[in-house]
């Protein structure tokens, strides 16, 4: 036998035909029956196993949005309900507590020593005289007034207050 008809493992090739043959006879009848040293290396098998299966929910039929509910038309509110004020708990506030419990005055003015506040009720007047605590400089409340329209002092200053504070509480709703 010539060295051509040997293969590097130092076997013999069967004759031309018989390598015909033996061609033939694998690709018909698949590789997995090849000679060891026929045998292509077999590739690490690096497939992706497939996507999970995910069953689908059962669609419902497109619900209609509930309505927004309809609003009555407004209504007049109730009277606000005012607190009677003891006017002489006035006294000693600082002028932010006032503006908070009977709003804005309707007028003010400065002396040298004091601040005064007026407020206008329904047929009263109502002044507040602010000082300077000397200690602190804040200004609070030393003494109040109240007046009818004509000037003349009012004995019971709790319906003015009342007025005013429901004028407040009108101008804010």
């Amino acid at each position: 036998m010539r060295a051509r008809e040997t293969i590097a493992l130092g076997r013999p090739l069967p004759h031309p035909a018989g390598r015909l043959v033996l061609g033939l006879a694998l690709a018909l009848g698949g590789c997995a029956h090849l000679p060891a040293w026929l045998s292509p290396q077999p590739k690490a098998a690096q497939q992706a196993p497939p996507p999970p299966v995910i069953p689908r929910a059962r669609e419902e039929p497109h619900k209609r949005k509930p309505a927004a509910p309809v609003r009555p038309a407004e209504q007049a509110r109730p009277p606000v309900q005012v607190a009677s004020i003891d006017p002489h708990s006035l006294v000693g506030l600082t002028a932010p507590a006032v503006t908070q419990l009977l709003g804005k005055p309707g007028a003010t003015a400065n002396d040298q020593m004091s601040l005064v506040w007026t407020y206008a009720g329904d047929g009263c007047v109502l002044k507040i005289y602010f000082y300077s605590d000397l200690k602190t400089a804040d200004f609070h409340v030393l003494k109040y007034s109240v007046a009818g329209a004509d000037g003349a002092p009012l004995a019971d200053a709790a319906p003015c207050l009342r007025q005013i504070q429901s004028a407040k509480n009108d101008d804010r709703g």
